[in-house]
């Protein structure tokens, strides 16, 4: 049991690091039935490697997930605005002036 405990944290350490070489190297020795964990053998420096890697990862996908925020049109559109109250006021004409519109059609 403590053998496929190792097993199974090594994978997700694999898996978790995007180490597809080392999750097949894995699936292959437990597909010959001679797997040797090397989790003990893994040094505390191969341990923050795989953390580094990571979170170079994660914010990578983060800085990808700003880009497109930025490029968002609504996005835009907030940081143009100089004057909230204004915009506002000007929004808010704009919906009044279109109600009214709506309001006269439905009455023809």
């Amino acid at each position: 049991m403590e053998e496929a405990q190792k097993v199974f944290i090594e994978l997700k350490s694999a898996y978790e690091s995007n180490d597809l070489q080392k999750v097949s190297e894995i699936l292959s020795e437990l597909e010959k039935g001679n797997f040797k964990s090397k989790s003990e053998t893994v040094t505390e420096k191969e341990k923050l490697k795989m953390a580094i890697a990571k979170l170079k990862r994660q914010i990578k996908n983060l800085e990808n997930e700003m880009i497109a925020i930025k490029e968002n049109e609504t996005y835009k559109t907030i940081v143009s605005i100089k004057d909230w109250n204004t915009y506002f006021k000007e929004t808010k004409q704009k919906l009044e002036g279109e109600l009214k519109e709506l309001s006269k059609e439905v009455v023809e």
